[in-house]
């Protein structure tokens, strides 16, 4: 827990006006980018599901300014954790749009994303109790089934029954499909990893590692496909491939430095944290949430996870001006 968790509060507790507001400017701000993806796509997922329309939840957004709104959202679910557990201040009713907002447009990444990084901040303010070890596996049971109901949703039903082996499928076709839907992509990441080992050759250059940094809108305007990585799935609809996927086309076995540094970022913000600073625990929860899916995808080297660093850089400038 936060050692100076008191300490904390009272500072923000004490500019809980421009704290407030700040999050009301993101929030509109987020609410705009929102429209204009609607206006720009025609309409919105859920009822092209509806209707029967041929487009799909990828087709949804405008490119590249999408990716800002996703950051800004990320960036306001773990300040608004934040907040809510020092008891400064409650946004309750933002976060509620923001998730009806993510399920109707499908975006169920972006959904897990932020209850990641909200988990994150809320695991290292609340103290150690039953009651939020109960809390927590609540959460992980009804992420579970929302992971099914929204995939069930996107796809019709889950296609994944036709991979099980005959002694599973019982078990399987009793549980909720998020139970199958959260196995096979906790597990095809490593199944892709290894199959590819010994198929990269690695060239030695951060190509793919920074890749994923360049705006999609550069690559649309370049007219090229946009590349994460140099690896071949074993299932084609199943392209997750760990943390791992990027760092390991440019470097092979030596991928274990980036993700070491990673893992250092989130150790050094955690540490500074730990002293009450709440732009550090804002800055831990994305180191945070690129180390739980790691298993899955490298989040840590997008765009929309690096963009949070410079709206806590700039939330720091607004509230430490604030205090001046």
């Amino acid at each position: 827990m936060l050692h100076s968790a008191p300490a904390t509060a009272v500072f923000l507790g004490a500019r809980r006006a421009v704290v407030d507001k700040y999050v009301r400017l993101l929030f509109f701000v987020y609410v705009l980018i929102s429209v204009l993806d609607v206006i720009y796509s025609g309409g919105i997922p859920f009822i092209w599901k509806m209707v029967g329309d041929t487009k799909q939840y990828v087709d949804f957004g405008i490119p590249t300014l999408h990716g800002i709104a996703n950051s800004i959202i990320y960036f306001l679910s773990a300040l608004c954790v934040i907040l809510y557990c020092l008891k400064v201040g409650s946004h309750r009713v933002i976060l509620l749009t923001i998730f009806v907002w993510q399920f109707l447009i499908f975006s169920r990444g972006t959904i897990m994303v932020m209850i990641v990084q909200m988990v994150g901040v809320y695991m290292f303010l609340a103290p150690s109790s039953i009651k939020r070890t109960f809390f927590v596996c609540l959460l992980a049971l009804a992420v579970i089934l929302f992971f099914g109901v929204t995939g069930d949703l996107r796809q019709g039903e889950n296609p994944y029954y036709g991979l099980l082996v005959p002694e599973w499928e019982s078990f399987f076709s009793i549980v909720p499909s998020g139970f199958l839907w959260v196995y096979v992509y906790l597990v095809s990441g490593f199944n892709n990893l290894l199959f590819n080992a010994s198929l990269i050759e690695p060239t030695y250059l951060p190509v793919y590692t920074f890749a994923k940094m360049v705006p999609s809108v550069v690559y649309n305007l370049l007219g090229i496909e946009k590349a994460v990585d140099s690896f071949e799935f074993v299932n084609a609809g199943l392209n997750v491939s760990t943390i791992y996927s990027g760092f390991y086309s440019d470097f092979g076995l030596f991928a274990f430095v980036p993700v070491f540094i990673i893992q250092l970022m989130a150790t050094v913000t955690y540490m500074r944290a730990l002293g009450g600073s709440v732009y550090d625990l804002l800055a831990f929860s994305v180191c945070y949430q690129a180390i739980v899916f790691s298993p899955f995808i490298d989040t840590f080297f997008y765009l929309p996870f690096i963009a949070q660093f410079l709206i806590v850089l700039h939330f720091k400038k607004v509230i430490e001006h604030e205090r001046t």
